[in-house]
């Protein structure tokens, strides 16, 4: 009998976000560890409105690919991604958002 290794990797979140000035999502996290894509659905000028931000989490940017950041979580942990914008009266900026539980 064989025994065969399998890596099974758990899509957290997938989602296309709308914030306006000062919103944010925020996503909790279990121990273990993930692997985050968050990607400004804007036009090139406009992506310094996003924000993210982490708590309990170490994470570390992927240097193959700037959009994706790798983190490990302990005990428990949050990621947040927030458009720090100031004007209220700016429509809202969208970004998808992709986590993924890796083994």
């Amino acid at each position: 009998m064989e025994f065969v290794a399998v890596a099974v990797s758990a899509l957290f979140a997938n989602d296309t976000l709308a914030l306006t000035a000062g919103q944010f999502r925020n996503w909790m996290l279990d121990s273990g560890r993930y692997a985050l894509t968050v990607v400004a659905v804007s036009p090139p000028q406009e992506l310094r409105w996003l924000e993210m931000v982490t708590d309990g989490a170490r994470c570390l940017r992927n240097l193959r690919s700037e959009d994706t950041i790798h983190c490990v979580v302990y005990e428990r942990g949050a990621v947040a991604v927030r458009n720090i914008g100031t004007n209220a009266a700016s429509p809202a900026r969208r970004a998808y958002v992709r986590i993924v539980r890796t083994p």
